[in-house]
């Protein structure tokens, strides 16, 4: 699956993975399976791994509607992404103008992004 997740209630975090060529309607859904899950709460902080991306059929618009319309997360939440690459790292700076980048930040490792999130 492109976008997927898991979920650790313990240290109250969401992990997610985007890999390959991630579409919106795979985007959107994610957020709604996610929603769903019983495991979820939307004050959980958010790690999006986009190590493994290689692309996104989604235009910068419409990761923005998706991220602000679909996104099952609070707005108080922390968003960490791991982008170590230069595909991955402009996906997620298009995803981060979504928060406004008051409660998101881009790594370039995920030890670096758990230590932000406070889960290192």
């Amino acid at each position: 699956m492109p976008v997927d997740y898991a979920i650790d209630p313990k240290l109250g975090v969401v992990f997610r993975w985007w890999r390959g060529l991630v579409t919106p309607l795979e985007i959107v859904n994610n957020a709604e399976r996610l929603r769903s899950d019983p495991l979820f709460d939307e004050h959980f902080s958010d790690l999006v791994d986009m190590s493994s991306l290689d692309g996104t059929s989604a235009s910068s618009s419409s990761l923005n509607g998706i991220a602000r319309k679909a996104d099952p997360f609070s707005p108080s939440s922390l968003h960490a992404v791991v982008a170590p690459g230069k595909v991955a790292f402009g996906i997620a700076r298009m995803y981060q103008t979504a928060w406004e980048g008051a409660h998101c930040a881009i790594f370039r490792n995920r030890k670096e992004a758990c230590a932000w999130l406070g889960v290192a």
